[in-house]
């Protein structure tokens, strides 16, 4: 809803000069060596997102203003955070140079950094928000969200009321059933938004239909097609199926010999037409997602998505998710994460952690196959995730 269109960044990991980026509504990569500040970065958008600065206590720069244009109001707004400003004469900054600040702040301050005083640390937000200063839906995966890493923030989903997702890692095990745990949350929580959507979709088509039977219009006179049997046919028997119900031959047959005299028929079956066609529509994300997968994975594997569950199987056996290979689990959790964001902004720290070079290639347009509403934002070290990108999609920090 709010995508990210200017980052301004005085001292950013040491950095002599101002950092000053503009992005692109669609695709947005980070590359450089490491210490150059890309994590950095990213942790300082999310935070602006989230409108919460606390985390940044210890993240290395001394200022950034941060533009958004809010597709809900079609509004730009920008926010601030200047940390030393923020912390006032609680932090005792006096004598340490703008170089000595960026090079670890929270390490150098005096000790009130780390206690109290990190309270202080604010976004400001300009112009004010009818609806107040919010945090925005975004979706934030760290490299921490890999299990080696051991450490306990592994993702982030932001929303009203959302806090990130902890975890205690034990062990390898631990580690997989949780990962297969999170990959159903967020298809059981994105299969759910698909599902309500369609049935907006029938019931406003259901009213459509009442309205034409009431009405009784000549369907040819308000400028409609009617169509040969064998697209009736089609489009009502694909209607019902989608309601898990089954039209009889009998009653199908009459409704073919009806239909090309009775422009009240014909209206209807215009409708559940309509309806199919959207149904169809909004289930087209699942579907690239599936095939995506199923053209990635390997070893005559079949990745099916529906709206009770998500199952891989290898020939005819069933593959539990925890047993997926590391690189499998990586993108299946990406492209799932990706697809669950809607028009939100997606930021991935190294997403080709994992992943095969072929499969790095691909990642970025995959993405977008897979929603091409999100924003996405990503720092990456592999020449081959940004290979095919042109070149005002890249970003050399």
């Amino acid at each position: 809803m709010a995508n990210l269109t200017k980052v301004e960044i005085e001292n950013l990991a040491g950095r002599k000069t101002l950092l000053k980026l503009q992005l692109n509504a669609d695709v947005n990569v980070f590359w450089g060596p490491n210490g150059c500040g890309k994590t950095s970065l990213l942790k300082i958008i999310h935070s602006a997102l989230w409108n919460q600065a606390v985390e940044l206590a210890r993240v290395p720069f001394k200022k950034a203003t941060l533009e958004f244009f809010d597709n809900r109001d079609g509004q730009s707004f920008t926010r601030k955070l200047h940390k030393y400003n923020s912390l006032g004469a609680g932090a005792n900054v006096a004598g340490i140079s703008d170089d000595e600040l960026a090079t670890d702040v929270a390490e150098r301050l005096n000790s009130d950094l780390l206690g109290e005083e990190v309270e202080k640390l604010k976004w400001t937000t300009t112009p004010h928000l009818r609806r107040g200063i919010p945090e925005f839906p975004h979706t934030y995966l760290p490299t921490s969200r890999i299990a080696s890493s051991r450490l306990p923030q592994d993702r982030f989903r932001a929303g009203p009321g959302s806090r990130p997702e902890r975890i205690d890692m034990q062990d390898e095990a631990a580690f997989d059933r949780m990962f297969a745990e999170a990959i159903r949350r967020i298809w059981s929580m994105y299969s759910h938004r698909e599902l309500v959507k369609i049935s907006e979709i029938q019931e406003r088509g259901i009213i459509d239909i009442l309205r034409a039977v009431i009405e009784r219009e000549d369907f040819q006179n308000l400028g409609g097609q009617v169509l040969d049997s064998t697209r009736v046919a089609k489009a009502v028997t694909g209607f019902f199926q989608s309601g898990r119900f089954k039209i009889s031959p009998d009653t199908l047959e009459k409704l073919l010999d009806n239909y090309s005299h009775d422009p009240v028929l014909q209206r209807v079956v215009a409708q559940i037409t309509e309806i199919h066609r959207e149904s169809e529509t909004a289930q087209e994300p699942t579907r690239k997602i599936q095939e995506l997968l199923q053209d990635l994975f390997t070893g005559n594997k079949t990745v099916e998505f529906n709206q009770r569950r998500l199952s891989v199987r290898s020939g005819t056996t069933p593959i539990a998710l925890e047993y997926l290979s590391s690189g499998e689990k990586q993108i299946m959790r990406l492209l799932l994460e990706c697809l669950a964001a809607g028009n939100n902004p997606v930021i991935v720290d190294e997403p080709e952690i994992s992943l095969h070079p072929d499969w790095q290639l691909r990642l970025i347009e995959s993405m977008r196959l897979v929603n091409p509403q999100a924003q996405l934002i990503v720092a990456t070290h592999s020449p081959e995730v940004m290979a095919r990108l042109d070149d005002s999609k890249v970003f050399e920090l």
